[in-house]
Parts: structure tokens; sequence; C-alpha cells
């Protein structure tokens, strides 16, 4: 009975062992959007080699077959709402991929505030209850696990939530936090499905990871790019590239339509001095045009939308020796516009302060859905080439006034500059004030407040509070330049104008 037993388990598990031949990508799924014309959407997986993949779908075959224990198969280019059932076969199993659409795919991809669910936004239940509606039944969602990374790539994404069309059910994960499904994401896929008139389905694929630098999300080609921008000569390399190995390397051979990125905060050094605040964000600017470029390349779309988040206001760090961290990263984002087919939408007005009311810290911001919009329409504008008045206004000239203040033009005021009053919401005197306005720094480094008054449709004249700063030789003049910006400069579009740091 004993060897009996023994050559029954010997034979199963030979049978069990021989059974598995290839296997689908876990990425892969049920429910899914793949990539539609004019990109050729692509399915792959893994197994044994010399083993035929065969894959039948719209009347036609595909077959693979199985090199260096990889599998992929390239399918025809097809137009938006394609759908049907994808059927694979051999080596002994079969799989079918059911209610697969074809439509646009978008990656969002970063930190805390892209990981942050549904649930924890401002009006979630309405914005939870609308994903119910049948139309939205062609969005498609699937989460990556947000708490895994990796010391080397890995062939398999982690899965969270697998792919699912959209409910109140699959954008929220009960009364769970930083689980699924993100609120940018899907706010920002909810709002373009509707400007596209609900003719091109949306896949959203959310894979970001709370609390990480851009290394993190760099693989090691793009962390060499900048190894001699301060201060990665003299920082630690602990992170690098386990973001990148854990969700982005699982899924290059995946199509995607664009990417979205919100990350930046964990690039925030407390400790830092002003001039170590100055060199982190050159590193920073170095980093994510490195990122961007590196993505592109290893995705094999040297063109694909990448679409960015300027930073919400936050306090910053308690032991923080400076105001400033954080405006330096804000200005630091700003390089990734030097790069081909990039947009961006400025949270800088979206600060979410009370302590009474806000449980995740006031670097966790609720105002979702004013993102979410903004993101849409700079993908409206960068990804599918409509005029779309997405742009914040940016400063473009500075000049000094005989009377000592300081004119400033814009660039995208669209119709013409508003102003908008705000109070600075900071009460905490524990720390330094964070808030910030306009403001004069003066050759020796003291600081002035400003105000700025709105004197044409592109233009702002700058004085300072004190007349006595008339007699000040004046270094530079910023404007929201801080922590916690009080945004008061809006075009006609409702969009905040982005801060700077001008110095003569």
């Amino acid at each position: 009975m004993r060897i009996s037993s023994l050559v029954s388990a010997l034979l199963l598990t030979a049978v069990a062992e021989a059974a598995v031949t290839w296997d689908l990508a876990s990425s892969l799924g049920d429910n899914m959007v793949l990539q539609r014309h004019p990109q050729t959407a692509k399915v792959w997986g893994g197994g044994i080699n010399g083993t035929v993949v065969s894959l039948d779908f719209s009347g036609k075959t595909y077959n693979s077959t199985i090199k260096n224990s990889q599998w992929s198969i390239t399918l025809d280019s097809m137009p938006a709402g394609s759908h049907g059932d994808l059927k694979f076969y051999g080596g002994g199993i079969n799989r079918t991929l059911t209610n697969v659409l074809f439509g646009d795919v978008i990656l969002c991809s970063g930190q805390s505030n892209m990981v942050f669910s549904t649930q924890q936004m401002y009006q979630n239940k309405t914005y939870i209850d609308m994903a119910n509606q049948a139309k939205y039944r062609s969005i498609r969602l699937m989460t990556a696990n947000p708490h895994v990374t990796s010391g080397t790539p890995m062939t398999n994404l982690t899965i969270l939530q697998p792919w699912s069309e959209a409910s109140s059910q699959t954008v929220a994960d009960g009364d769970n936090a930083f689980t699924y499904f993100s609120a940018v994401c899907w706010l920002t896929g909810m709002r373009l499905f509707d400007d596209l008139q609900g003719e091109v389905p949306i896949g959203l694929l959310s894979s970001a990871v709370g609390g990480t630098q851009v290394k993190c999300w760099s693989s090691p080609d793009a962390d060499k790019e900048c190894c001699n921008a301060p201060p990665c000569s003299n920082s630690s390399k602990s992170g690098v590239s386990v973001c990148w190995n854990a969700h982005i390397a699982p899924i290059l051979t995946m199509q995607f339509r664009s990417v979205l990125w919100l990350q930046g905060e964990s690039d925030v050094n407390p400790s830092d001095t002003v001039i170590e605040q100055r060199r982190g964000g050159e590193y920073y600017s170095c980093a994510i045009q490195a990122m961007i470029k590196d993505w592109r390349a290893k995705l094999q779309h040297p063109s694909i939308p990448f679409i960015w988040v300027q930073l919400s206001p936050w306090t910053g760090h308690e032991a923080a020796t400076s105001t400033w961290q954080l405006a330096a990263i804000r200005q630091a984002q700003t390089a990734a516009n030097n790069i081909t087919a990039t947009g961006f939408a400025s949270a800088v007005d979206l600060g979410d302060y009370d302590p009474d009311t806000n449980p995740w810290g006031n670097v966790h911001f609720r105002h979702k859905s004013p993102l979410g919009d903004r993101l849409a329409d700079a993908m409206r504008t960068v990804v599918y080439n409509q005029q779309i008045a997405y742009k914040s206004p940016s400063m473009t000239l500075v000049e000094r006034s005989h009377n000592g203040s300081f004119l400033v033009r814009f660039a995208d005021y669209q119709k013409g500059l508003i102003e908008k009053y705000q109070p600075c919401p900071y009460a905490n005197s524990s720390i330094m004030n964070p808030c910030s306005w306009w403001t004069l720094q003066s050759v020796s480094g003291e600081l002035y407040n400003a105000t700025g008054t709105i004197v044409s449709s592109d233009s702002v004249v700058v004085t300072a509070e004190s007349p006595a700063v008339a007699s000040v030789q004046i270094k530079s003049i910023a404007y929201l330049y801080s922590n916690w910006p009080v945004a008061t400069i809006y075009n006609s579009a409702g969009l905040p104008a982005l801060p700077f740091n001008y110095t003569f």
C-alpha cells in the first residue's frame, strides 16, 4: 500500500508538472481592455521552451513558440469598441479570456496620492455611485498590489484587484484606505470617457506605491543618467529601481495609450539646507526626465504621452529646517515639460489642511475631482490633439520698475488673469508658517512680503508691503514658493498660476 501510494503521488506530480507547459501573464485577464488601433495589442506569458501557444480571435489564428521561457503574440490592429473572447490553447492547456474590449489603456503610477482610494476623497459616495451607470461598464480597472517592491525585475505583476468592469463595488474597496481604486485614476478615466463621447473603452491600470522616491521608479539605466548630479554621489542607493522591478518591468510588453504620474513628496528631505534643497531639485529635474525617456524606450513607445501632476500644498516635515523643500521639487517637476509629448495638471491650489477632518494627513489632499478634470483636459490636448485650455498660467517675464515695483507677465492667461483671495489655513505655531503668496528676497537674504495687482490681461504688478523695501536691493521675486502656497492668480479657465522663483 505504501509503495502504491508513493507511485500514485509521483505520477500525479509528474502529470501536474507536465500540464503546466505555459501560462498567461498575470496582468492579462477577463474583462480587460487591450490597446486599440493604431497600436497593435500584445498578449504574452511564460512556459517551457519549444511549446507552441496558439490564439484564436476574430476569425484568425496566431501562434507563438516559447523561447527563453517567454512567448508573445501581436494581434492585428483593432478599432475602438472591438470585443470578444481570446481563446488560447497548446501544450495540453486551454485558456479563454472573456469579455475583452479594445480601447485606450492608461497606466496610473506614482506614490500615495495616486494610490489614494475613491472612498477617501471628498464627495466619495457621489463618484462611487456614478460607476453603476451602464455606460461605465466600458471602463475597466486593475490594481497592482501597492505594498510589493522587488530587488530584481519580476516577470509578473502582483495583482491586488484583477481586471473588472467599473461599478460601485469595483471602484471602491469598502471602507478600506489606500487599496482600490485610485481616485485620481478613476476620476480622470471617467471624465475622459465622457469627453470621448463614450466611443472609446478605457482601461485603467493603477500601479503605484506610497512613500516612494523617483529613484524607486527608475531602472538602473535611468538611475545612472543622473549619478553625476548631486546628491546622487553622496546619497544612499537603497530603494533604487525596486518599484520599477515590481511594477513596471512586468508590464513592458503591454501596450498603453498614455501614462499618468503623481509623485514627488518623498523626494523632499526634511534635513536639507536651502543649498541642498536646490541640489535635490537639480537631481529631480534630471531624474524625472531620465525616467520618462527610459520608460518610453523600454516600452518601445518613444512618444507615449506622459501627463504629470504638480504637487499640492503640504506643511512638510515638522523637523524641517526650511519651508522651501517642497517648492524646490515643484519647480524641478517642470523639467518634464522639456520633453515632447508631455503635459501636466497643477494641484498647487488643492491643499487640504484641516487636521480635524482629514485623517490621512495634509499631504494627502481629498480634492481629487478638480485634479481629475484638469488631467483629462491635459490628455485631450496632448494625447488626442484636441485644443483644450489645459495649461496653468506660467511666468514669462519679470521687469523692474523705476518705482521699486516689479512687472510680471504670464503666458496661458486665456481671456485674462483673475484674482481670488484665499487665506492661509495653517495655524500650528509649533513649526514655522509655510504659507506664501508673493515674496521678495534681498541680496543679503531677508524675505519681504509683497502684494500682486493685476494690471492687464497677462500682467501683475508686484509691490513690497513695506515702503522701506524700496531702498533694499532685491535679488529675487517668488510666487507661491513654499511648502504651502496660497494661490491667488488664476486664468479665465479657473487654473492657478504656477509657482516660480525668479533671480535677477
